[in-house]
């Protein structure tokens, strides 16, 4: 049994009999918000709710969910990561196959464990949750979606990590074991970190940012991880990363019913994850915690230069994304924001998870990066340093030679802020970008 596993048994047997007797009564208070939502949907103020009437009512059912349930009701209710791998490959008719490492934490493949190249992927739910059935079908699609120009030998197989949830396990067990995980990679797997895209969704956007950090910075509380002398991840994918556990960013207000998640649940998450009171003081730890505080200079050495970092304008975390983009992109060319119109936090996961014909501009993108990634071309060509994603300016993309030209005809509707060195706003205006060092 995952040491994850065994972590996510001794929180339930911690669960007060109060929890367990209000569980019922909460999910039915649960039902019946789905339920008015939906009667509701016709009438509801299009301007602050979601496009679409099944997204209103899923982001509805969850925000009531997350909002209602104590970090140990939401860990009682989901089936734990490692049941939920197994289903999906029983699903798909694959066998198990998964890392285990020397303190019982597990990787899960997907995909074959000889690939040349791998996602390292750490799954969101604010610590406290454990992974979802769409996080593992959103990768699966995205595997199959680079079938049609990556040549079948190149296309990574994603090593998902189960990890210890909080409040049972809180900081840094997460990076202890993400760290402990890639250095079971590049030492016993042989497996460079130049043919690693390091990948993670909300928290575990907030996780991959900690691991970059402690690979740049190493956490005493932490092993270090033995990589040879400039090496350096392939790329790495931040999806609606969790990056300031402050919840008075505007996004906060002004998004509040058009994303699934809350101010009070990420509140219980960040107080479970940390384990002291909110507000959060800021401490030794903040910078691998809240890496939107951290100042720019504190992300000079981490290894990698190419980032992909896509967030919903309809999420209220959408301000920490552009924060930590905007400090990753401090000096370095290779830092790239997506900013979508009409997704909230997680698009492309939750498009997954409504079935949605088309998953989004940001699932668009991170499928053209990846592929970018092991194509070894260049996505966007820069004749100006200081401007990325070109191709959406008002020349034509044959004009710039882009390799994404399908692309732009798709998306451009959907894109609001593409970059933290130069935003667009709904309106057409632009906004200057601060000022920056060129290396």
């Amino acid at each position: 049994m995952s040491s994850s596993k065994l972590s996510h048994q001794a929180a339930l047997a911690q669960m007060s009999l109060t929890e367990k007797l209000a569980f019922t009564p909460k999910l039915l208070s649960v039902v019946t918000q789905t339920i008015l939502a939906l009667i509701g949907a016709p009438f509801r103020d299009r301007s602050t709710t979601p496009s679409t009437i099944k997204r209103h009512v899923m982001y509805t059912a969850v925000r009531a969910l997350v909002d209602t349930l104590t970090p140990h009701q939401n860990q009682y209710r989901a089936p734990h990561t490692d049941d939920i791998y197994a289903a999906y490959c029983k699903i798909h008719k694959l066998t198990p196959e998964s890392e285990i490492l020397q303190d019982g934490t597990r990787a899960h493949w997907i995909g074959p464990r000889n690939a040349k190249k791998i996602i390292l992927y750490l799954h969101g739910g604010g610590y406290v949750i454990p992974a979802e059935p769409y996080s593992f079908a959103y990768l699966h699609t995205l595997r199959e979606s680079l079938r049609d120009s990556v040549p079948a030998e190149e296309i990574p197989s994603v090593l998902f990590l189960s990890y210890d949830l909080a409040p049972g396990a809180q900081f840094p067990r997460q990076l202890i074991q993400a760290s402990a995980l890639l250095t079971h990679i590049v030492t016993n797997l042989r497996i460079d970190l130049s043919s690693i895209i390091l990948a993670g969704d909300s928290a575990g956007g907030n996780l991959s940012l900690a691991l970059l950090s402690h690979l740049a910075h190493p956490h005493p509380a932490v092993p270090a991880v033995p990589l040879p002398a400039g090496a350096k991840f392939l790329g790495a994918i931040l999806i609606s990363p969790w990056s300031d556990f402050s919840t008075s960013n505007p996004g906060y207000a002004l998004n509040a019913r058009k994303d699934e998640l809350t101010p009070a649940f990420l509140v219980k998450c960040s107080t479970s994850f940390l384990g002291t009171p909110y507000p959060h003081a800021v401490d030794a730890n903040t910078n691998y915690t809240q890496p939107a505080l951290a100042e720019a200079e504190w992300w000079d050495g981490i290894p990698v230069d190419d980032i992909l970092i896509t967030g919903g304008e309809d999420e209220i975390l959408i301000d920490g994304v552009k924060a930590v983009a905007a400090r990753l992109s401090k000096g370095r060319n290779g830092v790239q924001l997506l900013a979508a119109k009409d997704e909230a936090h997680e698009g492309p996961l939750l498009a997954t998870l409504l079935a949605e014909p088309e998953l989004g501009a940001s699932a668009d993108m991170i499928k053209s990066w990846v592929k970018s990634r092991l194509n070894r071309f260049t996505l966007f060509p820069m004749k100006n340093k200081a401007a990325l994603f070109p191709y959406f300016s008002s020349r034509s993309s044959s004009d710039n030679g882009s390799p994404l030209a399908g692309l732009q005809s798709r998306a451009y509707g959907r894109l609001t802020s593409l970059t933290p060195l130069r935003n667009q706003s709904t309106s057409g205006q632009k906004t200057e970008p601060e000022p920056r060092t060129e290396p």
